[in-house]
């Protein structure tokens, strides 16, 4: 009797041991998943960070991104080797703000973006080409991409006009390349997009906002300009 209760132990014991083993098998395949999980789920964050790097990194161009703030220039980012045929711009108009509120240098960004209907915008821009730049005036589209695969010319259906910039640089050094109004008998006001193109291809948007006649009515330039910066 006595030696069948040793036996009984030792099977015992090693039933524990082998219940233990295989508990501490399974714990430590649960911290393999577990750290593989992690893993996994570190990458995909990587990769999500580099996607929104690429993305940050390209905010100037208008096939990545649709956010626009008004008055920057956004370049369109393709093979295009006129890509740079226009590096800066600066807009005014002739019925609201001083001289020095419409007399700015071109830039990038911080440009005179805000105007109002049946006021004429003028374009000075800096370009490397004295003509072939055509900017196109659309009502605002949320499919910014779009822009880069359309074809332009003037049977182009769905924009609102479009103005062929040239500058005589003999007879007017200063003087204004091009510009335009918009009617306010056959436009609202709102958000509208110019596209600018250079032998029928598209390398540049900037987004604008049109207001109703008399909304900028008597407004001193920092008021214009504090309404400009919240559109």
């Amino acid at each position: 009797m006595g030696r069948m209760k040793k036996v009984g132990a030792v099977v015992l014991a090693a039933a524990c041991m082998f219940s233990a083993a295989g508990c501490s098998k399974k714990k430590d395949e649960k911290k393999d998943n577990n750290d593989t999980k992690v893993t996994d789920k570190a990458k995909d964050d990587a990769k999500a960070t580099e996607d929104s790097k690429d993305t940050e990194g390209g905010s100037e161009s208008a096939s990545v991104d649709n956010v626009r703030i008004p008055g920057k220039l956004y370049f369109i980012n393709t093979d295009n080797a006129d890509i740079q045929v226009m590096t800066k711009l600066a807009l005014s108009g002739n019925q609201f703000g001083s001289s020095e509120f419409n007399s700015k240098a071109p830039s990038t960004e911080g440009i005179r973006s805000g105007f109002a209907l049946n006021e004429w915008v003028e374009f000075y821009p800096e370009a490397s080409a004295d003509n072939g730049i055509t900017v196109y005036v659309l009502e605002h589209r949320e499919d910014q991409a779009s822009y880069v695969t359309t074809q332009y010319g003037d049977q182009m259906p769905g924009f609102v006009t479009y103005v062929k910039l040239y500058h005589n640089v003999e007879e007017d050094p200063e003087g204004t390349w091009g510009s335009f109004y918009l009617n306010p008998d056959e436009w609202k006001p709102g958000y509208y997009d110019f596209v600018f193109t250079y032998e029928g291809k598209a390398f540049a948007t900037m987004l604008t906002y049109f207001f109703a006649e008399g909304d900028l009515e008597g407004k001193t330039d920092a008021e214009l300009e504090k309404i400009v910066k919240e559109i």
